[in-house]
């Protein structure tokens, strides 16, 4: 758990730390740090239940390569950085509300970051449609008295989303968010816990 929070405090000194002055001379334009409308938003995923092979957790940046971390810090500059802490599947540290109960039907901004830090792609297994074209379906659907929580959302591109709801699928998720769909004929298919597949 120590080594979890070094890696934390890496990400937040990298990004926030950084003065004005530091984020300028790394090629980064004025107005940084404005904290305005319009900054893009970075997800960085630490999977704490993987090794990245020097005895710390995985970090996932959101890119598909190695990037130096100053480069990062170039790229990601006036960006806003959330990080999401997984282990074993399951959402152990995100910002924001998670869990929102009846009190509305759609996700909030931080269950759809959770969501993606778990999902790179639907969530239907051997589907390669990208996070940020699927639907956020409540697995105990909301007309049946769902609830609007982070362990009933699960991320389905449109083509499996009318299969759920239209086709007669039935989808389950377990408490380390393992995937069990019941298909019509009778058929069963089981997954473990959700991991990032490569961008």
């Amino acid at each position: 758990m120590e080594t979890l929070r070094a890696y934390l405090e890496k990400v937040r000194e990298m990004f926030n730390g950084l003065s004005r002055n530091q984020k300028i001379g790394a090629g980064v334009g004025a107005g940084v740090g404005s904290g305005g409308a319009g900054r893009p938003e970075y997800l960085v995923v630490v999977d704490s239940s993987q090794s990245d092979g020097a005895g710390g957790p995985v970090v996932d940046w959101g890119i598909p390569v190695d990037v130096p971390h100053r480069v990062l810090a170039e790229m990601m500059g006036d960006g806003f950085v959330e990080t999401v802490v997984l282990r074993n599947g399951v959402v152990v540290h995100a910002p924001g509300r998670l869990d929102l109960g009846r009190t509305t039907r759609l996700a909030n901004r931080a269950q759809r970051r959770a969501l993606r830090a778990l999902y790179s792609t639907c969530a239907i297994p051997g589907c390669e449609v990208r996070y940020d074209r699927c639907k956020v379906h409540h697995v105990e659907w909301w007309r049946h008295g769902g609830r609007t929580d982070l362990d009933n959302l699960l991320p389905v591109c449109t083509k499996h989303h009318t299969k759920i709801h239209d086709g007669g699928w039935v989808v389950e998720l377990g408490a380390s968010r393992e995937l069990t769909i019941r298909f019509p004929d009778g058929t069963i298919h089981n997954t473990g816990p959700p991991s990032r597949r490569a961008a």
